[in-house]
């Protein structure tokens, strides 16, 4: 249930992506440990939605990942990324710890990783 959860939460944040000549795996990769990342600060910060969601957005950009690819927008994936953390947040008290939480997030990671992969390669 749990991995379902964190798996719910992570889907908005995947959207459909194009069929380009691109490092796959890199930009899945980037794309899934960053939003990942905003839900593990969720759960262990007080830092707000707002400020989670500019620091993974920073961090994309940073990392070059166009969101194009991803057939997303900015204000998309931000919107979706709010959502998400604060969905994380408001189901906090149906993890029995952090380590079960951590699980859970790595495994929606390694989940997200696999399915941003196959949508990218889709055509």
């Amino acid at each position: 249930m749990k991995r379902l959860l964190l798996a719910l939460f992570l889907s908005p944040v995947i959207a459909l992506a194009a069929n380009e000549p691109l490092n796959i795996s890199e930009l899945a990769k980037d794309y899934c440990d960053a939003t990942g990342q905003a839900l593990h600060n969720a759960y262990g910060t007080n830092k707000s939605s707002s400020e989670l969601t500019s620091n993974t957005i920073t961090k994309l950009k940073s990392e070059n990942v166009d969101l194009k690819l991803l057939q997303t927008t900015e204000a998309e994936l931000r919107q979706n990324l709010m959502a998400a953390i604060d969905g994380v947040r408001k189901n906090k008290s149906k993890f029995a710890s952090d380590a079960e939480f951590n699980k859970s997030l790595n495994d929606s990671i390694a989940a997200c990783k696999i399915q941003t992969e196959l949508l990218l390669n889709k055509s």
